[in-house]
């Protein structure tokens, strides 16, 4: 993996499609279900990122109410590496504001954008599809590559991509 290629988990979703089982305080994310045995979506995909990312390149963009579960469940993550704000504003802003904060540290960053409630069953062709990502955009600086499922239905929830 590219030295500068840093990967922000995203952390800070209400979990509106799983309730009641997640709450507005324990969202899917960090709340144990039993689908996922022991370990919470959130320990699973920095586990599973870790086997791509040097530890100190991994963020995690988190809301205010969700850092004190995030800091138990993954002790291991330096403060400086829990990006919070304060009130949410979406999934952009959380991206922009971790961004930011990579940027300061590495300007040369590539940053990968990972939701944490991913399911992920082939992690070895997930975190190889990240690498090829990162060496397009390595090769192509000013470009913005997307990585993907191809989308079954539309879905204003989750949001689409039509090629024209």
């Amino acid at each position: 993996m590219n030295k500068h290629v840093y990967a922000i988990i995203l952390a800070g979703g209400k979990g509106t499609r799983l309730w009641p089982i997640s709450r507005k305080n324990t969202p899917k994310h960090v709340v144990h279900l039993p689908l996922h045995g022991e370990r919470t979506m959130l320990q699973r995909t920095v586990e599973r990122i870790s086997k791509g990312f040097d530890r100190e390149h991994v963020y995690i963009s988190t809301t205010r109410s969700h850092v004190a579960g995030i800091r138990k469940q993954l002790p291991h993550i330096p403060q400086d590496q829990i990006c919070t704000e304060h009130t949410p504003k979406g999934t952009g802003v959380a991206i922009g504001l971790t961004t930011r904060t990579i940027l300061r540290r590495d300007p040369n960053a590539i940053i990968v954008s990972i939701n944490s409630d991913a399911h992920v069953t082939k992690e070895r062709q997930y975190i190889q599809s990240i690498n090829r990502a990162a060496r397009v955009v390595e090769a192509f600086p000013d470009q913005i590559v997307l990585v993907g499922v191809p989308p079954l239905y539309p879905d204003t929830g989750l949001g689409y991509i039509q090629i024209h």
